[in-house]
């Protein structure tokens, strides 16, 4: 349980598709060696896209083993292999997968709760594309904040997992605002939102007599194979495949050098920025499903953990001696 007048902790969680497997299974070592419950050592869990999903997860008190089985299990449901061989032609006519099978999963775990049943606060971003700008889905944590409360996780989950190509916009009515809105993936704006957890404190939580430390476990995922265009003039469907998985990468590493930077400045409450991620490359996307291609996923997360786990800094994030 966390300890009063200590560092403020933000657990923060990459988007990356099924990569997420490799934070999952990364956090489930960390929790089995550390036997704690994430959800108590933290005080705010941001996540984007599958990080969304399993921070939602972690937040409502369900163990990290518990979300890495999830991920196994489902899997192949929510990107069938049979409709992976034609992604690229599925992508001019649709997105690539229905939006069913994962809602049908998301459902299995999450169930009918809203997010006023977290346990912990989080901050979870999408992109509304009814005006081009992001949303950060919270639990109301101030009496002022009462847009999200009633809202259900599942459509959370949906809403900022809608990877442009692979899934369709969710879309639906908040129940407080009664409008029916329009989402889309927050990787596009926040695919690491350690930059949210950050602002986040600030605007909330920062005080500069009693709260005014800050740490940041920033977990990331696995880099993709480099993107091998042998030409300065790509059509639009060689750019279909790498352009998402561009986008999100590119966006992760500069919140990551932006807060790297803050962490070094004298003034800043950032006293702990720390991120996590597996530097080599291996080909496996967003959308890879085969056994091959998850069991590594879960090794390279594990064995991350491993190499991490004695660190003096990881273990005041997580609240340990």
């Amino acid at each position: 349980m966390k300890a009063k007048n200590q560092i403020y902790r933000v657990l923060s969680i990459d988007g990356g598709g099924i990569k997420g497997i490799y934070a999952a299974s990364l956090l489930a070592t960390l929790e089995k060696h550390y036997k704690i419950k994430i959800h108590e050592q933290f005080d705010l869990i941001c996540g984007t896209s599958t990080g969304g999903i399993i921070s939602l997860g972690l937040s409502l008190g369900i163990s990290a083993s518990d979300i890495l089985q999830f991920y196994l299990k489902f899997a192949n449901q929510i990107f069938p292999k049979h409709r992976n061989r034609f992604k690229i032609l599925n992508r001019f006519i649709g997105p690539s997968y229905k939006q069913t099978p994962l809602k049908d999963a998301l459902t299995s775990i999450f169930h009918n709760h809203t997010m006023k049943d977290l346990k912990t606060n989080v901050c979870i971003p999408a992109v509304d594309i009814n005006t081009g700008k992001p949303i950060i889905f919270k639990k109301d944590h101030r009496p002022y904040l009462t847009r999200d409360n009633e809202t259900y996780l599942v459509d959370v989950a949906l809403s900022t997992s809608a990877a442009p190509t692979y899934f369709p916009i969710h879309s639906f009515e908040h129940n407080q605002t009664k409008i029916l809105n329009r989402y889309t993936d927050g990787g596009l704006c926040y695919n690491n939102p350690s930059l949210i957890g950050f602002i986040e404190f600030i605007e909330y939580f920062y005080n500069s007599k009693k709260n005014n430390s800050l740490g940041i476990l920033s977990i990331g995922n696995i880099s993709s194979k480099p993107i091998a265009l042998k030409s300065d003039f790509i059509s639009a469907i060689r750019w279909l495949t790498p352009l998402i998985e561009l986008i999100f990468s590119s966006q992760s590493s500069g919140v990551d050098y932006t807060l790297s930077i803050l962490q070094r400045t004298q003034s800043t409450p950032l006293k702990i920025y720390e991120r996590v991620e597996e530097k080599k490359s291996y080909p496996i996307e967003l959308d890879s499903s085969d056994s091959n291609s998850l069991n590594q996923l879960a090794s390279l997360g594990s064995s991350t953990a491993d190499h991490i786990k004695n660190r003096e800094n990881i273990k005041e994030l997580f609240g340990v001696k």
